[in-house]
């Protein structure tokens, strides 16, 4: 009984600690919804503009 407690409360905390994104990710994730945005617009500036110098 003691390890069904267990295991039925890892499975209720398990999504609150996935959610936890780092400011960094944020910041990822920002830059690639802003160059979804440029190529969903057509804006080939904001495409260039958002890309590394290695092209990724």
């Amino acid at each position: 009984m003691k390890k069904l407690i267990i295991l039925f409360s890892l499975f209720i905390v398990s999504p609150i600690w996935a959610d936890g994104h780092l400011s960094s990710e944020n910041e990822v994730m920002q830059l690639v919804l802003d160059h979804w945005e440029a190529r969903d617009n057509n804006d080939y500036a904001g495409q260039a503009d958002l890309m590394s110098q290695s092209g990724t």
